[in-house]
């Protein structure tokens, strides 16, 4: 699947208060385009396959993209019955955007995933760092095949390019709405769309109460 390329100076500019919060990478429109596009990417490679397909979602944004894929998988047709799914709690950030130590939760016994195809699922690739320790992980447990899917990956991340990849992103901007958030801030701000914030932006939306 060949993902698109965004940069910052496509997108308009998103007001909050009087000032710019951010500058719009993609409407909500066009997100859903493109979690419609993985959906029938990964309906193609596994729906005639008899093997259990077992989608692995990382973090909070991978659980609200799975959600969202699984709706477009249904109305293609994919025989749900045959898609498991489990989550994984992962993190490579403390507060902020301050990278720390890549953390994976142990949650599958060496064979335990025998038999299984997996699809990793996350909603951006920013380091690498992270998806790169839960494959580690997930390969002890000996599925049959593991592939990654992510809405967004920056051009900058090292390691594995997911074979189910949306969105290449051009900037290192923080990222805001259409599932991603800042420490559990604004994940579902602009309409479902998805925003780089400005550094005012950033330092008004830490302001806030978590959840937002």
């Amino acid at each position: 699947m060949r993902p698109g390329i965004y940069a910052i100076n496509k997108g308009k500019r998103c007001f909050f208060k009087g000032r710019v919060l951010g500058h719009e990478l993609l409407s909500g429109r066009q997100v859903n385009v493109l979690i419609r596009r993985l959906a029938k990417a990964i309906y193609k490679d596994y729906v005639e396959k008899p093997a259990p397909l077992l989608f692995i979602h990382v973090t909070n944004g991978g659980t609200w993209l799975y959600s969202r894929l699984r709706e477009e998988l249904a109305e293609l047709g994919f025989p749900l019955e045959r898609a498991l799914d489990e989550s994984l709690s992962s993190s490579a950030y403390g507060q902020g955007t301050e990278l720390k130590r890549v953390k994976v939760e142990t949650k599958f016994p060496q064979g335990s995933l025998r038999g299984l195809h997996v699809v990793l699922v996350e909603d951006i690739i920013d380091s690498g760092g992270t998806i790169t320790a839960v494959i580690r992980q997930i390969l002890l447990a000996d599925p049959l095949t593991v592939e990654v899917c992510a809405l967004l990956k920056r051009h900058t991340s090292e390691g594995i390019t997911p074979k189910y990849l949306a969105a290449l992103v051009e900037f290192k901007d923080w990222l805001l709405g259409g599932g991603l958030d800042l420490n559990n801030r604004g994940r579902f701000l602009n309409g479902g769309g998805i925003i780089a914030l400005t550094r005012w932006g950033k330092t008004y939306l830490m302001s806030l109460e978590p959840k937002l």
